[in-house]
């Protein structure tokens, strides 16, 4: 794959709308041209292969049981919010408003 030099880097940086001075071109010249390198690397890597992959891992069918543990009494939870115990529900003000509203 083809390095990039200084004139490169900062045609780049034009395009990216970036000021650069002669560091930072350096700088971004090497960095630029590792980054190359390793997206050479990526695409040399072999790729066929006999194993159909259906998914990444090989934990399949994983289910776990839905079990209720230390669940509220709602006759505690009403009392906590000062509800009387003799209604089903806790009131709370409306919070999403009409069209007309």
């Amino acid at each position: 794959m083809k390095s990039l030099d200084k004139e490169h880097v900062k045609h780049v940086a034009k395009l990216a709308r970036l000021r650069l001075d002669e560091n930072e071109v350096s700088k971004y010249e090497i960095a630029l041209n590792q980054i190359l390198e390793e997206i050479e690397k990526i695409e040399n890597v072999e790729l066929t292969t006999n194993v159909e992959l259906i998914a990444p891992t090989e934990n399949h069918d994983l289910y776990f049981h839905d079990t209720v543990k230390n669940e509220l009494k709602r006759n505690i939870v009403l009392k906590a919010c000062g509800v009387d115990e003799t209604h089903e529900y806790i009131e709370v003000p409306k919070v999403i408003a009409d069209e007309e509203n």
